[in-house]
């Protein structure tokens, strides 16, 4: 049980650190925040908030993992390389889909939430 919450210590610090410091996340987490509060304004059913929740957790963990893989390749690879910068765009490209996919299952759920009602 120790190893369980030393690991959930770790955890949070590392999610407090990208909050801190990751432009991105913040941003992110913002918006979540205001996809919450509009579910919750448009009195959301328990399968709509399943879709939002499972699309605000798949970028928040897309934007993790990007941040990650950067910081790994600025420690690992200090000076400009093609390969480095071909890796970046590509974890960028994978948040961007990951966002453009949350962004269309948002737009389905309200659409469907309003047009249902």
């Amino acid at each position: 049980m120790k190893t369980l919450l030393k690991s959930a210590r770790h955890a949070a610090r590392g999610i407090r650190d990208a909050l801190h410091q990751e432009r991105n996340f913040q941003i992110q987490i913002i918006m979540a925040i205001l996809v919450c509060a509009t579910a919750t304004f448009l009195e959301f059913s328990w399968i709509e908030w399943l879709f939002v929740i499972i699309a605000i957790v798949m970028v928040l963990a897309a934007e993790l993992m990007n941040t990650v893989v950067e910081h790994l390749l600025d420690l690992l690879v200090p000076h400009q390389h093609e390969t480095v910068r071909m890796l970046k765009d590509i974890m960028a490209g994978m948040v961007l889909i990951q966002s453009l996919g949350a962004l269309v299952i948002g737009i389905i759920v309200v659409l469907h939430h309003i047009y249902a009602s």
